[in-house]
């Protein structure tokens, strides 16, 4: 039998123990390392985006449904006055007016009897002056004439109160 010719790598000793990357393929390697981790910042970035616009999102439609609340219990208490008679207006009541000056016997009586008014636009807005904090120009505004809820001197009203109030009996049997 003859034997067989020596392969290259038992030749030179020092190649056969040499395993480790070569240069380029360490090269490689880190390229390959870099995008992926470019991608994966990137993907953490717009997921903290999208994170941050819906939470934007999320607080705009809880403001909203607060002032829809805020809307709808004004609204439903709109021209309740208690037990008093029933009045009849003869004039849309003018939302600006100033108390106590221009609150003549027949303004009061036309306030009762028109409790909402809506403006477009904000036009009794204009001619009030600037009477109301926070309304933004050419805004929608509806005015709700009501009676507070709450009993004079129960500590509800604030100390320098000085407009018209209603005061019912909390009797039945009291007139």
């Amino acid at each position: 039998m003859m034997p067989m010719p020596a392969s290259p790598l038992s030749r030179h000793p020092a190649r056969r123990l040499a395993r480790g990357f070569s240069l380029v393929e360490l090269l490689v390697a880190i390229a390959l390392g870099l995008f992926i981790v470019i991608a994966l910042i990137a993907l953490y970035v717009n997921v903290i985006r999208s994170n941050n616009e819906m939470s934007k999102s999320n607080q705009l439609i809880e403001n909203g449904r607060f002032a829809m609340q805020i809307l709808q219990d004004d609204v439903a208490l709109a021209g309740f006055w208690g037990p008093l008679e029933q009045l009849e207006a003869t004039a849309v009541p003018d939302p600006c007016a100033v108390y106590p000056g221009s609150w003549t016997a027949p303004y009061i009586v036309n306030m009762l009897t028109v409790p909402v008014q809506g403006f477009q636009d904000g036009t009794p807005y204009a001619a009030c002056g600037g009477g109301l904090a926070g309304v933004v120009a050419r805004s929608d505004v509806l005015f709700v004439t009501r009676a507070s809820t709450c009993t004079v001197g129960a500590g509800c009203e604030g100390a320098g109160d000085t407009g018209p109030h209603i005061q019912l009996s909390n009797c039945r049997t009291e007139p």
